[in-house]
């Protein structure tokens, strides 16, 4: 099974779209990232961020997939923490543009690491996601 097979995999048992494995709902759209999709600034707290990301890999392993997974929410939360630990004051919301480009940088310089963007759009409410899978953390 390939990379983006596996992504596409945990990003449906992490979304809850498990019911039927073969599909997401209708309405719903999943682009795995490919490098340069989206443009990234590099900075030393992204590479610390990434190491951070590294060290977190074991402890998000998904019950269902059985594949390490983190989501825009987890990567927001991760790097609050860290600019906390800084001293800085800035802080970043799971949907800021920032978080997606963090997630990027990390996916483009890690060959195992998949980054998956599910949108929803369900009754004129639509949902953006994202989700990195490192499809080499199994249980």
């Amino acid at each position: 099974m390939g990379r983006p097979t596996v992504a596409r995999k945990a990003a449906q048992a992490y979304y809850g779209f498990s019911e039927n494995p073969n599909a997401f709902p209708r309405g719903t759209r999943v682009e795995v990232h490919r490098k340069g999709d989206v443009k990234v600034k590099e900075s030393m707290f992204l590479s610390a961020l990434a190491q951070e990301v590294e060290r977190r890999w074991n402890e998000c392993v998904g019950m269902q997939s059985r594949t390490a997974r983190m989501s825009n929410f987890d990567m927001a939360h991760l790097a609050n923490r860290l600019m906390e630990r800084r001293g800085l004051k800035k802080r970043v919301a799971p949907g800021s543009p920032e978080v997606l480009m963090w997630m990027a940088y990390i996916a483009d310089n890690d060959a195992r690491v998949v980054l998956v963007r599910v949108e929803r759009d369900a009754a004129g409410d639509k949902a953006s996601r994202a989700l990195l899978v490192n499809t080499e953390v199994t249980m």
